[in-house]
């Protein structure tokens, strides 16, 4: 798939905290530096552990080319992640923030570290496989790399997939498959399971089309209800966000559903997800849309996957992420374009949206240039912020 480009990030961080809508920039916090300071960084992704602590994850690529990817454990006592633990991946590992390297953690406390190779044909330029592998003690070992989809030969597309842990302790994959004739527009969505030592199995189709490279979100409740979110494409090329859900822990999928509602009618790819979270009774996602009236959304969705609520956020926003608190808050960051001197920035904003207040503030200050936020819960009411800024993973802690 293309390769994005990365923006160039300020390092002057400014923070608010107040009402709905209303900013500051009268606070200073340092952010503190996640990766490496002489290797170039991206793709920082937030999980957390059988015990509900965060991990961090992100690529790093040296100067001569070389790839690399780590995660770190938060270390609550400390206030600050650990140090780094390197991540085995090999050199054709896909680095790009739609379809990044992610880990995800068993109830048993298992690692799984899953990544997305490119492995071109002369037929298929955009050919690879997604892969994982799995660590018992911590990242200390890992296991020999399997695949996630069950189909394993050469010249064909899987990419861009999404992760969560299912509440049987087990970890849910879905992605984007490859396309079903040489003239398809779109990509199959499939999901399928870990069980035990016998790795992802039950590989189910959600739907036969959907946008060709947009990152799939999934989110998974207690009671074993899976929400599956995508980019979908309907009549006319209409590029809506789908939801397909199951009550079943995976093993079926309801139709899905368009509920967006954007109208974006577009010949190609945005590379721009959404994002879900959901809870008893409550399913909540972000996305973009660059329809008549462009920008990224937040929105509530009913038991019939109707948007009960839809709102646009920022008309200047992109790459919007969405985090559940335990306290049932829940946050959104994005990046969003401001105007000034005769350039463009891009900076980090956070809000907040509890049941009967918000607020929203900036991550950095509007004469930065950053891009691909990424949020966690930390406890109850407490959120771990992460950005690239300068090719470097920088993280807050709010």
């Amino acid at each position: 798939m293309m390769t994005k480009t990365l923006f160039i990030y300020a390092l002057s961080i400014t923070l608010l905290q107040g009402c709905h809508n209303n900013r500051s920039e009268d606070q200073h916090i340092t952010p503190t530096l996640l990766s490496s300071a002489d290797q170039k960084a991206s793709c920082v992704y937030l999980t957390a552990d059988e015990n509900n602590s965060p991990i961090a994850s992100w690529c790093e690529t040296s100067r001569e080319g070389k790839k690399s990817f780590y995660l770190a454990f938060f270390d609550t006592l400390a206030g600050q992640f650990s140090t780094p633990i390197p991540v085995p991946i090999p050199q054709n590992t896909n680095i790009h923030e739609e379809g990044m390297p992610k880990i995800a953690v068993k109830r048993n406390g298992t690692l799984l570290a899953l990544y997305e190779t490119t492995v071109p044909t002369p037929t298929n330029q955009w050919a690879g496989a997604v892969c994982y592998i799995q660590s018992v003690d911590r990242g200390e070992t890992w296991s020999e790399p399997h695949y996630v989809h069950a189909d394993t030969s050469a010249g064909k597309e899987r990419s861009f997939t999404a992760l969560t842990r299912l509440s049987n302790g087990e970890i849910g994959a879905c992605w984007l498959d490859t396309p079903v004739g040489v003239h398809s527009m779109g990509r199959p969505v499939k999901f399928a399971a870990t069980s035990g030592d016998q790795g992802f199995q039950n590989e189910v189709l959600i739907d036969s089309s959907a946008c060709e490279c947009c990152r799939t979100a999934i989110s998974s409740d207690a009671d074993g209800h899976i929400a599956v979110l995508y980019r979908d494409i309907t009549v006319d090329n209409i590029r809506d966000i789908a939801v397909s859900r199951s009550i079943d822990n995976g093993q079926s999928f309801a139709t899905p559903i368009a509920f967006s509602n954007d109208g974006w009618q577009v010949s190609g790819c945005p590379h721009n997800g959404p994002s879900v979270a959901q809870t008893a009774g409550a399913t909540y996602a972000t996305w973009f849309t660059g329809g008549a009236e462009s920008g990224v959304y937040y929105g509530t969705l009913d038991a019939s996957d109707q948007a009960t609520h839809r709102e646009r956020i920022s008309a200047d926003g992109r790459h919007i992420q969405l985090a559940l608190l335990p306290n049932g808050d829940r946050v959104l960051v994005y990046n969003e374009t401001v105007s000034g001197d005769n350039s463009l920035h891009s900076k980090i904003v956070v809000r907040k949206i509890g049941d009967t207040q918000e607020s929203t503030w900036d991550v950095t200050s509007s004469k930065a240039q950053a891009a691909y936020p990424v949020v966690t819960a930390l406890g109850r009411d407490t959120i771990i912020v992460a950005w690239t800024d300068q090719g470097k993973v920088w993280y807050l802690k709010y």
